[in-house]
C-alpha cells in the first residue's frame, strides 16, 4: 500500500503507530487506494470520547 500512495514504508508505520499526525490529503490517498471512504478511516468521534473516560 505505501508504494501504491507513494509514501515510504516508515511514513506509514509512525503514522500507524499515532507517532505523528497524516493530512487529511493523504488520508483521501489512502482511502482511494483502498477503495473505501474516508468515514471508514477515521475513528467515530463517540468510539474516541469512550476511550478518554
Amino acid at each position: 500500500m505505501s508504494q501504491q500512495c507513494g509514501f515510504s514504508l516508515n511514513y506509514i508505520g509512525i503514522v500507524e503507530r499515532g507517532e505523528k499526525s497524516i493530512s487529511l490529503e493523504k488520508v483521501y490517498v489512502i482511502a482511494a487506494i483502498l477503495e473505501c471512504s474516508v468515514h471508514d478511516l477515521i475513528p467515530d468521534e463517540k468510539a474516541l470520547l469512550l476511550e478518554i473516560e
